[in-house]
């Protein structure tokens, strides 16, 4: 399994880095719990700025098997936000790939740069754990991050994710037993 990207990584790694479009999916990455594959893939239709977010419709991943699409919000620092605001105005008709000038290979050389222990993946683990530590319902964080049941969910997280899952079963179970 990858090893977790810290906000404080993800920072140093946005800050290290010299090209705005693998700045800017670095930060996607994170802010969207989302597999590198998915971002690299992202589809100028699938992105809707708001006054203070992003909303993504992904459509053709991994986690979609009936093709049906799923639709998460991201939040992005204002920076990241005019950037996405300024590649999406500037793309030509009939480019459709949002990230088109980035690659895995990129992205990978990015995060390595912080910690060689890192890869791409570790956005989508790090921001699904940085989520749980703050005690983001576990059922809230599987629906950012789409996975598709929070058993898949529990094995991105450490021990502390594990025990959460635990407590919150116990509790479930204590409830039933009341009604």
């Amino acid at each position: 399994q990858a090893t977790p990207i810290t906000p404080q990584q993800l920072s140093r790694a946005v800050a290290l880095e010299p090209d705005p479009m693998v700045k800017l999916a670095l930060s996607m990455g994170f802010a969207g719990a989302a597999r590198s594959s998915d971002i690299l893939r992202l589809k100028k239709k699938e992105v809707t700025l708001k006054h203070d977010h992003v909303v993504v419709h992904w459509t053709n991943t991994k986690s979609d098997i009936f093709k049906l699409g799923r639709w998460t919000g991201m939040c992005l620092s204002e920076p990241m936000t005019e950037l996405l605001r300024r590649r999406l105005t500037g793309m030509k008709r009939g480019s459709s790939t949002v990230l088109r000038t980035v690659s895995y290979a990129r992205l990978a050389k990015a995060v390595k740069r912080v910690d060689v222990s890192l890869t791409p993946h570790s956005l989508r683990r790090g921001a699904v754990e940085t989520l749980n530590q703050k005690g983001v319902p576990l059922e809230d964080i599987r629906k950012l991050s789409r996975h598709s049941s929070v058993e898949c969910l529990v094995r991105y997280l450490s021990t502390g994710g594990s025990q959460r899952v635990l407590q919150t079963a116990a509790s479930s179970r204590t409830l039933v037993q009341l009604l």
